[in-house]
Order: structure tokens, then sequence, then C-alpha cells
């Protein structure tokens, strides 16, 4: 937490942008819980052998929320530039790899993940960019 937000009384989860992007750690955390971590995990050998890109992938959506959080509670924005970037690339070509083996809610959940994705970044980003310019200018 910066000195300028302890003084108001901020904490870094109370930033628009931290709060958006907490949605996008629990709508990641679903995603795992959803999978089936431990029997994702199963899989994740012989996807490794056989199938690189998946069992690649498999790995990433179950580490991902643990992943997403650190990157979501450090004092640049460019970690969570990169994860959730990640995360949304893993999940969009999964599905639209996938399609044929997804529930129809599937697009929708998609639609509502790179929305809330893309929202944390961009927020999280004008914030650090705030941040900068405020200290700078004192």
């Amino acid at each position: 937490m910066h000195r300028r937000d302890r003084a108001r009384g901020l904490s870094t989860l109370r930033r628009p942008g931290r709060l958006v992007g907490a949605a996008f750690v629990a709508g990641s955390a679903a995603t795992t819980l959803g999978l089936g971590a431990a029997d994702a995990l199963r899989l994740t050998g012989a996807l490794l052998r056989h199938a690189p890109v998946y069992g690649a992938a498999l790995v990433w959506l179950v580490a991902a929320p643990l992943v997403l959080t650190l990157a979501l509670v450090v004092r640049t924005p460019w970690p969570w530039v990169a994860t959730s970037t990640g995360q949304l690339v893993v999940v969009t070509g999964l599905v639209v790899r996938l399609r044929h083996l997804l529930a129809w809610w599937a697009w929708p959940a998609l639609l509502l993940a790179v929305v809330v994705g893309v929202a944390s970044v961009v927020l999280v980003v004008a914030e650090a960019q705030e941040r900068r310019s405020t200290t700078t200018s004192t």
C-alpha cells in the first residue's frame, strides 16, 4: 500500500481496478473448480506427452487463480497485464478449439470473462499512471 493511499485510508483492494481484477480472479477460480482441479491434474501427464499444448493449458488453468492473485497485489501493473492477458488467451483458445465439447453457456461466460479481464487491465494501468503522476507532482 502506498503512503498516500494509507493516509486516505485506501487499501489495495479498494481501488476499482483491483476490485474488477478480484472478480476476474474469482472467475478464474470458478473455472478451475469447474474443471475439477484434482481430475485435471491426473490428466496432465498424459496430455503433456500426447498433446503438449493442451497439457500446458490445463496446468495454467489450475495454477491461474494463484498466479493471478499474486500478480494483482504487486505494486506495478505489468505482472497483472501479462497474467490476465495469458489467462484470456488460454481460455479463449480452449473455448474456440473445444467448442463442440462445451455447453451452450460457455460462449456467454467467455464474453463475460473477456469484458471483465480487459476492464481490469485498463483500470489497473490507469490507476498506476494516476498514482505515478500524483507522486511525481508532489
